[in-house]
């Protein structure tokens, strides 16, 4: 069961996110600033659950620390050409943030394996199976 608790609400002070309010919120006691309604409770409750590959790859970065940069590094190494941010998006997708309407979980799970996830979720945040699979880690 995941525990959501409101902590406070920011009004975004980045011009380019003026009507974009930010929320401080806890989820089973970890502390979190996000979007306003990007993770809902239904959403925890997806990546809480969602099952796992032995050969997925996680990347988990800070925000603002170079993921972009780090998963084409990944990607190049693969010998994964993409052409675009919307390629990218489809084949490292975010656990927990929305593409273009869809949950991030959502696309994960119908992507093959080995299957690219990015994340900037603490270690308690991930899903359940995350210490059983063992998947990699970056």
């Amino acid at each position: 069961m995941v525990k959501i608790e409101i902590i406070k609400v920011l009004k975004s002070t980045n011009e380019t996110l003026d009507s974009t309010n930010f929320i401080a919120y806890k989820v089973n006691d970890y502390y979190r600033e996000s979007v306003e309604d990007i993770c809902s409770e239904k959403t925890w409750n997806k990546i809480f659950s969602l099952p796992l590959h032995h050969d997925d790859l996680f990347l988990v970065t800070f925000q603002r620390s170079g993921t972009m940069l780090t998963q084409k590094i990944l990607l190049e190494l693969d010998g994964v050409q993409t052409s675009s941010r919307d390629d990218i998006f489809k084949v490292f997708p975010f656990l927990e943030f929305k593409h273009k309407g869809k949950l991030g979980v959502e696309i994960i799970k119908n992507i093959e394996s080995p299957r690219r996830i990015k994340t900037h979720l603490n270690f308690g945040l991930m899903p359940k199976e995350f210490l059983i699979k063992k998947p990699k880690l970056f």
